[in-house]
């Protein structure tokens, strides 16, 4: 399962995301601080995010391919 090295921010969404053993992370961005604090998973796969679905699928996909 992919794990990425890194957060990646999304300013659409207003957080950074991470893969960790294929579960999608999120934590708000904050700009006084470097590293996320508050981490959320993300329930992309599972049919309860609504019309953001496409949008984390799409995010999914791209963090699969990063470090």
């Amino acid at each position: 399962m992919k794990t990425n090295k890194h957060w990646y921010p999304y300013e659409e969404f207003g957080s950074y995301f991470k893969l960790e053993d294929g579960k999608l992370l999120e934590s708000p961005i904050n700009i006084t601080e470097q590293l996320p604090k508050d981490i959320y998973v993300v329930p992309w796969n599972w049919g309860v995010v609504g019309e953001n679905l496409p949008h984390l699928q799409k995010i999914v996909r791209e963090l699969q391919g990063k470090e």
